[in-house]
């Protein structure tokens, strides 16, 4: 009987080369998603960190009204809150078609230097709570507690000495923020926004931290406008700075100290001596602004519900 082998057909060299490049191709692509991941994951990190912190703010500050403002509105001369009174500026106290002044109740700021200073120089008081006499209790209030190291076992990372046990805090985030009465006749209502900071320094004072600077071509619905350099950020080589404005950072709108609209950069583009900034959203008021500050560090901006009388921090039988 004749056998008939069959002989199975093989791979040429060029077909296994083709095929190893084709899995080459896919793994690289694989590879480029950790990467990616990770950077998501710490911009989600990021973001959790800056609500929580919000979340803190927020109930810290209505404290701070409740018990300062609105449980000694009877008579307001009894009223201590520190940022009660410029709330008023040159406004009238009985001004019913009028907002107040803009306060930024900033308790790290005060006592990390800033005491004598408004916000970047500008027309916005700076102000603290007479709730927080110092530098450790600001710290305590204003950062973010839940913020802790944790070591390789994944537990929370303790110190040693004579605080041995105390958990490790990072304190990299921390808040102020900003009020403003709608009407300044209604006395206990303000409007609030929570100003998260990332990595903001306390305890010292830099000269970079805050900066007011002069805008041009600002206009009411559009969403450009330039500012000089100043020497206060660089740009392609425009000029060199302490002070690095770039894609995600925040303009607080501080034309006359009544305004506290902030506006998120979403571009800089150099235009010769000027660089043209583009924001996220149309500019607000008329007029336009003149006058913007940059602050170093803010993360996130978050407008809360309104400041006013509540019953759940004193109930009334």
């Amino acid at each position: 009987m004749l056998r008939i082998h069959h002989r199975r057909a093989g791979l040429s060299l060029m077909e296994a080369l083709v095929a190893l490049f084709i899995m080459a191709i896919g793994m690289i692509s694989l590879l480029t998603l950790f990467p990616l991941g990770a950077i998501q994951m710490g911009r989600a990190l990021r973001d959790d960190r800056c609500a929580q912190c919000a979340w803190q703010a927020d109930g810290v500050v209505r404290t701070w009204w409740q018990v300062e403002v609105v449980d000694k509105a009877a008579i307001e001369t009894n009223i201590t809150a520190p940022y009660y009174g410029p709330l008023d500026g040159t406004v009238p106290k009985d001004s019913t078609t009028q907002s107040s002044m803009v306060v930024a109740i900033d308790p790290i700021g005060m006592n990390s230097g800033r005491s004598t200073q408004p916000l970047g120089n500008s027309g916005i008081v700076r102000k603290s709570s007479t709730l927080v006499p110092g530098l450790k209790e600001s710290i305590r209030l204003c950062s973010l507690t839940d913020d802790v190291f944790f070591n390789e076992l994944g537990q929370p990372d303790t110190v040693s000495g004579s605080v041995a046990g105390r958990v490790v805090r990072q304190g990299r985030y921390n808040w102020m923020a900003l009020i403003q009465r709608p009407v300044n006749a209604n006395r206990t209502t303000a409007a609030l926004k929570i100003l998260v900071f990332d990595s903001r320094a306390v305890g010292t004072f830099p000269a970079n931290g805050e900066q007011l600077v002069n805008v041009t071509g600002a206009a009411t619905g559009q969403t450009s406008l330039s500012i000089a350099p100043q020497g206060l950020f660089a740009v392609n080589g425009m000029a060199d700075s302490n002070f690095t404005l770039a894609k995600g950072g925040w303009l607080l709108d501080a034309t006359g100290g009544t305004r506290m609209d902030l506006y998120r950069v979403q571009s800089i583009t150099p235009n010769g001596a000027m660089a043209i900034i583009e924001l996220d959203t149309p500019i607000r008021g008329n007029p336009a602004p003149t006058q913007m500050i940059m602050l170093r560090g803010l993360a996130e901006v978050f407008d809360r519900p309104m400041l006013a009388p509540t019953g759940y921090l004193n109930p009334q039988p």
